[in-house]
């Protein structure tokens, strides 16, 4: 008995010298997202991000970031497009050469890039956080309350949470006093209105909820007009 005793003590001897110095379990959290719940590691540090809105998010919780897609960043993501930042594809399609140099220990998917979730999530533990138009602010409070998971800060994902939600009350304040607009997006040459329950529409939706029937007619109307020049412009349309 004293032999055996002796023969397994040496064995977790060895055992704990093979191992590296400092090394210890990686901690995983269970994430909840538009896929369902995937088990992703605590802190990860080779983060991969394929949605803007995830991005901004990640921003304003202090997250780090590896890889970006390549995109027209707005201003106020106009940091990602820094050198440090190694480019891992565009929205619609993973550069696969650039991930493996990566080895991301995290993707993350959204809206245009969803398509490619059960593809990532072959190369590393990947999250889908996808918003639907009708459920805009629920879902934005679930990414961004699982997000703040990630580094261990549910207070402060509380926190950004609370600010967001007093800056919807007072856009909503705001759009009670007003007189009924029109929301329009221009694409390449074409004007397409955007009706309340549109793709679009959400800014009526989510800001206005009180006046979410009123203009029936305006959906069987929402078609697109052709511009072939922007009035004092040399421009032939944007986004």
């Amino acid at each position: 008995m004293l032999v055996l005793q002796r023969r397994t003590w040496v064995a977790a001897m060895v055992a704990g010298l093979s191992a590296p110095l400092g090394w210890a379990a990686p901690s995983t959290v269970l994430v909840q997202h538009a896929q369902g719940a995937t088990a992703v590691p605590q802190r990860p540090q080779r983060v991969v991000v394929y949605d803007l809105a995830t991005l901004d998010t990640m921003q304003a919780l202090g997250m780090a970031v590896r890889g970006v897609p390549q995109a027209q960043l707005p201003p106020y993501l106009a940091g990602y497009a820094d050198e440090r930042y190694t480019v891992a594809g565009s929205l619609f399609e993973p550069d696969y050469a650039a991930l493996s140099q990566i080895r991301p220990d995290l993707i993350i998917v959204g809206g245009r890039s969803a398509a490619k979730y059960e593809a990532l999530g072959k190369i590393a533990p990947t999250l889908d956080f996808s918003v639907r138009g009708d459920h805009l602010l629920q879902d934005m409070a679930r990414n961004i309350t699982q997000l703040a998971l990630l580094p261990g800060q549910p207070a402060q994902g509380q926190a950004l949470l609370a600010r967001l939600e007093r800056e919807v009350g007072v856009v909503r304040h705001l759009a009670a006093q007003a007189e009924p607009g029109l929301l329009l997006m221009a694409v390449n040459e074409r004007i397409l209105p955007n009706a309340p329950g549109s793709r679009f529409g959400f800014l009526f939706d989510v800001l206005v909820p009180a006046r979410r029937s009123a203009p029936r007619t305006c959906r069987r109307a929402a078609r697109c007009t052709t511009l072939t020049r922007w009035p004092g412009s040399t421009r032939r349309g944007s986004m």
